[in-house]
């Protein structure tokens, strides 16, 4: 029963990871074309649903939006500054979101620390590249939930203690044992 909650604490969590990810990127995504349609590009709800659907992939995802935002911008724009403009945007809302709001939220949404979320991503993205960075927050939500159950770990009894890796038999248990044989 205690292995069933585990679980479902974990799914209940990761769920919530992926709720709270596909609302930044949609706010993500709305912001980027509202400003986008002040100045004047073209189709600024497909560009917002491009960078919101971008967003889901860590790293190169946001860089991929700036560049097609780039490229779109020179496609429709004649000064070069203002062809510029929309990548610009880009890569501003995506510093504010990545760095500012989406720890932010994670760690109130999950009760997690911000700075574990970006160590997790950094550490998960550094060990396995583009697919770690994408599991780094439901990795550390699964490694939090299985401490959380497990209880804190007895490292000081660990270390000094003999025996800590077996169980040793109880005492109530020797004398249960004993006593028939004392009596017969």
């Amino acid at each position: 029963m205690a292995v069933a909650r585990v679980i479902q604490n974990m799914v209940d969590a990761t769920s919530a990871y992926v709720i709270t990810i596909a609302t930044i990127n949609l706010c993500l995504g709305a912001a980027i074309a509202f400003a986008l349609w002040l100045i004047g590009m073209p189709s600024p709800l497909m560009w917002g649903g491009i960078v919101a659907l971008l967003n889901f992939i860590p790293y190169f995802g946001p860089m991929l939006a700036a560049v097609l935002l780039g490229l779109g911008g020179l496609m429709v724009f004649d000064d070069v500054y203002v062809a510029l403009l929309p990548a610009g945007l880009q890569v501003g809302f995506h510093l504010v979101e990545a760095n500012v709001v989406t720890p932010m939220l994670l760690g109130r949404r999950l009760t997690m620390n911000p700075l574990l979320i970006l160590v997790s991503l950094a550490f998960w993205g550094w060990v396995w590249g583009t697919p770690g960075a994408l599991l780094g927050v439901p990795l550390l939500i699964i490694i939090q939930t299985v401490v959380q159950a497990a209880g804190t770990p007895d490292i000081a009894g660990f270390l000094f203690e003999q025996g800590t890796l077996t169980v040793a038999p109880r005492k109530e248990n020797d004398e249960k044992q004993e006593s028939p044989v004392a009596d017969g």
